[in-house]
């Protein structure tokens, strides 16, 4: 048997290990807002934000990104996405184009069956309240019997 051994790791303490997931969370965030950023740049919502740092930058400086992405059109989002996604350095066009165009294809085939579901969802609830408003109406109550007797003292 050799008698080598590797030398022990040193654990980190639970402060070091805090520090170094904050440092990643921030530098995960920076990296992400600046992304958001410069979407919101190129779908030019600085034009639509209206404050006046965007306007004079001629680009998003703030979060006009998180305001203004969920008023974009679905179909737009979706096409905004697709290439982001399909997008790489160094791909060329026509794979770009092809992927996207499969992608929207798949998205369209989607909505039609959401759609075909809430159409049949629709004429479910109309035939149950065709079939409500047919049920037997309540026998009346007896004449003898007084619905609604007056109180006088409580």
């Amino acid at each position: 048997m050799s008698s080598k051994q590797k030398p022990a790791k040193r654990k980190l303490s639970k402060q070091k290990i805090a520090k170094q997931f904050q440092e990643t969370l921030r530098a995960n965030n920076a990296a992400r807002d600046s992304a958001r950023r410069k979407m919101a740049t190129a779908l030019w919502f600085w034009k639509a934000c209206g404050s006046k740092q965007c306007l004079r930058a001629r680009a998003c400086t703030g979060d006009c990104f998180l305001r203004l992405w969920p008023r974009v059109p679905e179909d737009v989002r979706f096409t905004v996405l697709s290439f982001l996604k399909a997008s790489s350095p160094g791909r060329p066009q026509h794979e770009i184009a092809a992927d996207m165009e499969s992608d929207w294809q798949r998205w369209q085939q989607a909505e039609a069956a959401r759609a075909n579901a809430a159409e049949g969802e629709a004429r479910a609830k109309q035939s149950i309240a065709r079939l409500q408003t047919k049920a037997v109406a309540p026998a009346e109550p007896a004449a003898d019997v007084e619905l609604n007797p007056r109180l006088r003292v409580l």
